[in-house]
């Protein structure tokens, strides 16, 4: 310890508290730091033989342990938020803790950046800083290039570790072996090679109903009434669904940024052409994003329209649909609530006994070409990128040859989204369904699904005092 204070002045050690005759006695607070990129098994095992090591060193010196900070499987290389290495930055700053113990120095840093600022706040604060494997003293010049050193080799070697890790993932990728990062798939036994039939199956009934139409939301919602749960065991919220549902895994596939596609060697849980229905359905932008709140309670809200302003009309008081004040809407149309719910569901249940709005031959024509000209789109997508990424084109050129694919891509993708409507349409209209009868007992979600599968909205017209229910105002606006 003599050594460290060798290099400091006196004026130094005035500016920190420091007696050394009182240092001998208690020593200063100090703080552990422990950290290990990888925990595979969950064990916290590396980090706890370090803390051990570095409370022995703590107490061969006669520093006070005032606190232990923590970053278990997280990489100091990859610029990830090291929580508990901030709230120690944050303790020396504030002078709570005036030593540092660490098992080695590049358990603190791999990345040169992070060691200079942390070299100016112990040059600031005159933190004392203890390695088990050998003191490194950053008050010197020669202990700050020392560290600087080490720091210089961590990188490489870490950036050496990076370069192995992508050639292997490269390799198992073409070979088409499964990518497991520590959680078991959903629908997949652990290693990722083998189904697990139940799981398995709630996939193919999801992919079903948003190929036939339901929202995220809709499924979410009954998986989590009949208790399904994920493969942590946590109740399904619609990013984790979709996710799971956008997965090329689920069609065989092992999908890598530099190969693309390469076929698994695994069984798949649904057909390459689903995949990419529900992955056109997932991803079109046109689509409507309810991603909070309860369940719905009002059947129509948002599907009808103003008739003055145009806006979408909401659920309001005393049992009506409503254009809200402004700035939202005009505030001067309103309907009765349960009379035009009940209108609007006849209507559509009616719609589909017509073969010219049920059978959606028409759309569904379509969908082989939208999906071919949707994977062509987003491949040349892909194609461009890397031209722009190799310098062979402009930021310019790139921005202009993209809208147009762009816009491609967005056409089909909603092409394909009205074929699943379509699809849903003739399903309800030829499956010898009573819907009538079923109409009751069906979630509002699901019978939302039903009636956006036929019409696009319902423009409600303005009428006076006393014809609130008269169907003229009704102007349904049907898909084909």
């Amino acid at each position: 310890m003599a050594g460290l204070f060798a290099s400091r002045g006196a004026d130094e050690r005035s500016s920190i508290c420091y007696d050394p005759i009182i240092m001998r006695k208690s020593g200063p607070p100090a703080g552990i730091y422990c950290r290990i990129s990888e925990d595979r098994p969950g064990t916290g095992l590396g980090v706890e033989r370090q803390r051990q090591d570095c409370e022995k060193l703590a107490a061969a010196k006669g520093w006070q342990v005032a606190d232990t900070y923590i970053d278990n499987d997280i990489s100091a290389y990859s610029g990830k938020p090291r929580p508990e290495y901030r709230r120690l930055l944050t303790d020396l700053e504030q002078g709570t803790i005036q030593a540092v113990v660490v098992w080695h120095l590049d358990r603190l840093h791999r990345q040169p950046k992070e060691l200079e600022s942390f070299i100016d706040l112990v040059q600031a604060k005159g933190v004392l800083l203890a390695s088990v494997s050998g003191d490194t003293d950053l008050a010197t010049p020669e202990g700050r290039l020392y560290a600087r050193m080490l720091g210089a080799v961590a990188r490489m070697e870490s950036e050496h570790k990076s370069r192995r890790i992508k050639r292997v993932f490269l390799e198992k990728a073409k070979a088409g072996d499964p990518w497991v990062n520590g959680h078991r798939p959903y629908g997949f036994a652990e290693g990722g090679t083998s189904l697990d039939p139940h799981e398995a199956q709630v996939i193919r009934d999801c992919v079903k109903r948003i190929i036939a139409g339901e929202s995220l939301r809709s499924v979410c919602l009954d998986l989590n009434r009949s208790a399904e749960r994920t493969s942590e065991g946590n109740e399904w919220i619609q990013r984790a669904l979709k996710r799971v549902l956008l997965r090329a895994r689920n069609a065989g596939f092992r999908e890598h940024s530099e190969i693309g596609l390469v076929k698994g060697k695994w069984p798949a849980i649904i057909s390459e052409q689903d995949w990419k229905r529900v992955t056109a359905i997932l991803t079109d932008p046109a689509r409507y994003k309810r991603t909070a709140g309860p369940p719905r309670r009002y059947l129509l809200s948002g599907i009808l329209r103003c008739g003055e302003c145009g806006k979408k009309l909401a659920a309001g008081p005393n049992r009506v649909y409503i254009c809200l004040p402004s700035p939202q809407g005009c505030h001067r149309v309103s309907i009765t609530r349960d009379w035009v719910d009940d209108f609007i569901a006849e209507s559509v249940i009616e719609a589909l006994q017509n073969p010219d709005i049920s059978n959606g031959e028409s759309a569904e024509a379509g969908d082989e070409a939208a999906l071919k000209e949707l994977a062509e789109d987003n491949a040349l997508l892909e194609e461009l990128a890397k031209a722009y990424s190799a310098r062979k084109v402009t930021m310019s050129e790139w921005l202009a040859a993209r809208a147009p694919i762009e816009a491609r891509i967005n056409a089909a993708q909603t092409a394909v989204a009205e074929s699943s409507r379509a699809r849903l349409r003739r399903q309800l209209a030829n499956d010898g369904t009573n819907l009538r009868e079923l109409w009751p007992s069906l979630t509002i979600e699901k019978q939302r699904a039903i009636i956006e599968s036929v019409i696009d909205h319902i423009v409600v017209k303005r009428v006076g005092l006393g014809h609130y229910k008269e169907t003229s105002r009704l102007v349904p606006v049907w898909k084909h």
